[in-house]
């Protein structure tokens, strides 16, 4: 199913916006929710639904199934979900207006995203950048010099991981040429991964950038979640 955003792009009012975001909270802890399903609850929930009924409702697949064995899993979401209002994180997911469209021709599309920061993937200029945690000097001297110099050209918006090495410095020679970066996480925003990351991402707003995760806030790192992050750009 292609998903259809015509009919999304509107703000809902405060209640409906609420629903959806403890579905896409609910949507991160259940990775087999297809987005075809994603879309089918949210329209219940415009209906007045409450979340279980919607989930409740679908025809039976490995996401519901996982519900009514794991039932928990819905207190779960809106625990998340105060974790965010808590914490003033930002939850966007499929539909919304700042949901990064392209992320839908993804595997696997994420049904949320949590950010702080401002939502400058909305910018046409982006360049995407990764490399060794373990940089060669000559890897440091050319990011340094020529990549730098098509920063100050280009005045692109960066995206990278936020790990040691390469993405770190990418990230730094944004903020240094007061640029807007945008650090991916492979962990929650309330459990920053790398630790020592969470020292820059002040830099990191100040130039208008964003900290953004697809995880729930309270998620740790896993070695599986680099894989997820970094997945292809199709759709499987």
């Amino acid at each position: 199913m292609q998903f259809n955003l015509q009919n999304h792009l509107q703000e809902p009012n405060e209640d409906l916006h609420h629903k959806n975001c403890e579905l896409a909270c609910l949507g991160s802890l259940a990775a087999e929710m297809t987005l075809d399903e994603f879309v089918e609850i949210q329209k219940y929930l415009a209906a007045g639904m409450t979340l279980k009924k919607s989930v409740l409702s679908l025809k039976e697949s490995m996401f519901t199934n996982r519900i009514k064995t794991n039932p928990e899993l819905i207190n779960d979401g809106l625990k998340a979900l105060e974790i965010c209002r808590v914490k003033k994180f930002n939850v966007i997911y499929p539909g919304h207006a700042l949901f990064p469209e392209s992320l839908l021709e993804i595997d696997r599309p994420p049904k949320l995203l949590t950010y702080i920061g401002e939502p400058a993937w909305l910018t046409q200029n982006k360049i995407s950048v990764v490399g060794s945690r373990e940089m060669s000097p000559n890897a440091r001297q050319w990011m340094e010099l020529y990549f730098n110099i098509y920063l100050q050209k280009s005045r692109s918006v960066t995206v990278s991981g936020a790990a040691f090495g390469i993405d770190q410095l990418v990230h730094s020679l944004s903020v240094r040429n007061l640029l807007p970066t945008i650090a991916f996480l492979p962990s929650g925003l309330d459990q920053i991964y790398p630790r020592r990351f969470a020292y820059d991402i002040v830099h990191l707003l100040a130039t208008k950038g964003a900290v953004v995760s697809e995880f729930l806030p309270n998620v740790e790192m896993k070695k599986h979640h680099f894989e997820r992050r970094n997945r292809p750009f199709y759709r499987s």
